[in-house]
């Protein structure tokens, strides 16, 4: 499905018109629910795009060179091995710092 394009700053006069109506209409208190509410969901709409869009260009190089498959997962145990090992000298450094 193709969406059509907005100019930004139209998009931007768009929330405008959305939003002025709910400052005159809602207490203090309610909009700060109200803007927290569509922060979350903003939030929440950036993560499973930025998600889907990192599995579907790994998807896109795995079909695209299937050699790359096991440079992918030599890369992703560097990388959890890299993490165990940070963990390990975070752990060493607490250890220390409790002995003295």
């Amino acid at each position: 499905m193709s969406l059509p394009l907005i100019h930004p700053i139209a998009l931007d006069g768009l929330a405008i018109l959305l939003v002025a109506p709910l400052t005159e209409s809602l207490s203090v208190d309610e909009q700060a629910i109200v803007g927290a509410f569509f922060n979350v969901l903003g939030d929440l709409l950036a993560l499973n795009s930025s998600y889907l869009s990192l599995f579907q260009t790994s998807d896109q190089s795995d079909e695209q060179s299937p050699d790359t498959q096991t440079d992918h997962s030599d890369k992703e145990y560097d990388l959890l091995k890299k993490s165990f090992q940070k963990l390990e000298e975070e752990l060493n450094k607490i250890k220390q710092a409790k002995e003295h």
